[in-house]
């Protein structure tokens, strides 16, 4: 046998305690009480907000009018089918009564494959009518 120049004053053991297990049980549950608990306890505040005698009702902000890519123009969040000529009429249905000082804003939105001569004559007939016109693209 060989027998090395080290000598050594421990005794081996036979009972190793080994902790790995215990320690993925307490990040368990850690996990599953971080889960479960509420980080906040959520407060109401009790709020009776004041009935109106008349019900108003909602001013849209925006009216969408859109051109696919085979030239149809479609207006409001209904999307009725516009010509250029009766666009005037159809964002007027979409807003019936505006208050005083109210402009809502068009957000146009076309396909990129119409020519740019339909997008023109698209955009001039809707800056004649006089609302802001704000345009969706992608970058």
């Amino acid at each position: 046998m060989f027998k090395s120049g080290f000598a050594t004053r421990l005794k081996p053991k036979e009972t190793l305690i080994d902790l790995a297990p215990l320690v993925d049980v307490v990040f368990l549950l850690l996990i599953f009480f971080f889960v479960t608990s509420e980080i906040l306890p959520l407060k109401s505040i009790p709020l009776k907000p004041p009935k109106l005698a008349l019900e108003a009702p909602a001013i849209p902000s925006e009216i969408a009018v859109m051109m696919d890519r085979f030239g149809m123009i479609y207006v409001g969040s209904s999307k009725k089918m516009a010509t250029l000529e009766s666009i005037p009429t159809l964002l007027k249905e979409e807003l019936p009564i505006t208050p005083e000082g109210y402009v809502p804003s068009i957000v146009l939105s076309v396909d990129q494959e119409i020519p740019y001569g339909m997008f023109l004559s698209l955009f001039s007939a809707l800056y004649q009518t006089g609302y802001p016109i704000r345009l969706v693209f992608d970058v």
